[in-house]
């Protein structure tokens, strides 16, 4: 697990954290966990990520919400660019219920980009300057309270 220790100057933020998994050489796949939220509050997946500094690297990155949290939209897709996001889509969905299990898949196939939550689509994208390739993880806030199990990633 990696934080990322951006400073106020940067986006993402000091609190983000990430542990990715794969080869920067992998281009298209679906990554997919099931996450069980205590009291953190986001959860997300992360594809196509090229770097070693996260506020120098480049990825696609969903952020979904929990219920509980007051920000609206409750789903962000976005592509990051030299550590800089940029809201590909947004849903203003319910978000997901704290404190029981669910799915969360992100899948990268050429310029199309895709979010689905228990297994129904949420959000999608085309990249009109897609990401080539890059390892795939999972991102929060690190503050604890989340779980993740099966954590798998397919090609398609």
């Amino acid at each position: 697990l990696v934080q990322v220790g951006s400073g106020a100057a940067h986006n993402p933020a000091t609190n983000e954290a990430a542990a990715l998994v794969g080869a920067e050489t992998w281009q298209d796949y679906t990554v997919r966990t099931s996450f069980y939220d205590e009291y953190n509050g986001i959860v997300g997946l992360i594809a196509r990520y090229e770097g070693t500094e996260p506020t120098q690297s480049s990825y696609y990155r969903v952020r979904l919400y929990s219920t509980a949290h007051q920000v609206t939209p409750k789903v962000v897709l976005e592509k990051v660019v030299d550590g800089v996001a940029t809201t590909m889509a947004e849903a203003k969905t319910a978000g997901f219920n704290p404190r029981t299990w669910h799915t969360l898949a992100l899948s990268v196939q050429g310029a199309n980009v895709q979010v689905q939550l228990d297994g129904q689509m949420v959000v999608t994208a085309q990249d009109a300057n897609p990401l080539p390739r890059g390892r795939a993880g999972l991102f929060t806030f690190a503050i604890g309270g989340i779980f993740f199990d099966d954590v798998i990633v397919t090609a398609p």
